[in-house]
């Protein structure tokens, strides 16, 4: 909350500087520290949607105030139009880089959210296995078994069961069943 309080007073600042500005030479000076302010500012507050509505208000008040700057400072382009592209790409600019932001910020949490659940729902799968069955047993695509089953090894009766740390690892499954 109190950065996008923050970051509204400070947007609100800029634009209402800016439309106070007559032939003031930092409207050209502070156009850098706009811009950095604007993308820092809006990758803090992490909310392109908000972030749009203060960066067009801001941007129409720079472009409708270029002509009453432009006697500050040397320019070569007085008609503006150099000015009014270099403050639409910035827009633009500013507003996909947070739009990408939220976007990466929200998909890494979905992707931590959908790991958690796959965890989860190994773990139902396996207790509920090990309640139902005799021996729950992990393969690999090449039907190696991948962790030890000591449960597997004593209805084998090998007498490996007893090494449980390594009971039956890197054995072929298929080596066990029996062949009619």
């Amino acid at each position: 909350v109190y950065a996008h309080v923050a970051y509204a007073i400070m947007m609100a600042t800029m634009t209402i500087r800016v439309l106070h500005s007559e032939d003031d030479s930092s409207f050209f000076v502070l156009a850098t520290f706009r811009m950095v302010f604007r993308m820092v500012g809006g990758l803090l507050l992490l909310d392109y949607r908000k972030a749009i509505v203060w960066n067009v208000s801001l941007s129409f008040a720079v472009c409708y105030k270029f002509s009453s700057n432009v006697g500050a400072m040397k320019v070569h382009d007085v008609s503006g139009t150099l000015w009014i592209v270099q403050e639409v790409f910035a827009l633009c600019a500013t507003i996909g880089t947070l739009y990408f932001a939220e976007w990466w910020q929200l998909a890494c949490i979905h992707a931590k959210v959908m790991a958690r659940f796959i965890e989860s729902s190994r773990q139902a799968v396996h207790t509920l296995l090990s309640v139902f069955c005799d021996s729950v047993v992990h393969t690999g695509p090449d039907v190696n078994i991948l962790r030890p089953a000591p449960e597997l090894a004593h209805l084998l009766c090998i007498g490996r069961a007893v090494q449980a740390d390594n009971s039956l690892v890197g054995d072929n499954l298929a080596n066990h069943i029996a062949v009619e």
